[in-house]
């Protein structure tokens, strides 16, 4: 059987793991379930934990140890993948590729692709997130490639001609998403 001592730290690891990631927390509904059993909170019947269930905790927390391992090397990988700016001759920085990623996932299967990709464009070239020098025959021939594939724009509206209430509201709240990180 565990000495208390074991047990208070193999506890207290456990509590440090779900305290400092809600995303752990979401991932591994379990880890309350096994601090619930090890600190014997809402558990008063079971009086002292036995080997197994000891045993059963431990190799649990083991487990989540390299799931979380996996998942902290994975998000270091997309954080680095990420902080890099792939088109750097169209977009002012990875922020404004990455908000523009999140624009093209709302309308890439909308039938007006005309209107909307006119839309990004030009609100985004306003606001001096696509670059100057980006003009809008070149988003058209950039656009109608792989990955994106809209060869549909044969022309780019004007802003006053392709905005909508809608499209406005849409495209603010993704902006406070990529800018102010607000879900």
């Amino acid at each position: 059987m565990m000495s208390d001592e074991e047990s208070y730290e193999s506890s207290e690891r456990l509590r440090q793991w779900t305290s400092e990631s809600a995303m752990m927390k979401k991932l591994f509904p379990t880890f309350q379930h096994i601090e619930r059993i090890m600190a014997n909170k809402d558990y008063p019947a079971l009086g002292n934990i036995t080997i197994a269930s000891n045993k059963f905790a431990n190799e649990r927390i083991e487990e989540l140890e390299l799931k979380i391992e996996k998942l902290e090397n994975n998000k270091n990988y997309l954080d680095e993948k990420l902080f890099d700016n792939p088109y750097p001759h169209i977009f002012q920085d990875i922020k404004a590729f990455q908000f523009f990623e999140l624009l093209h996932q709302n309308y890439k299967n909308s039938n007006k692709a005309l209107a909307d990709y006119s839309f990004i464009y030009r609100k985004m070239y306003e606001e001096n997130l696509i670059l100057e020098t980006f003009k809008p025959e070149m988003f058209r021939s950039w656009i109608a490639k792989e990955p994106y594939s809209k060869d549909s724009l044969d022309k780019i509206k004007t802003l006053s001609n392709c905005s909508t209430s809608d499209k406005i509201i849409i495209y603010n709240n993704l902006k406070q998403e990529i800018y102010y990180n607000v879900p």
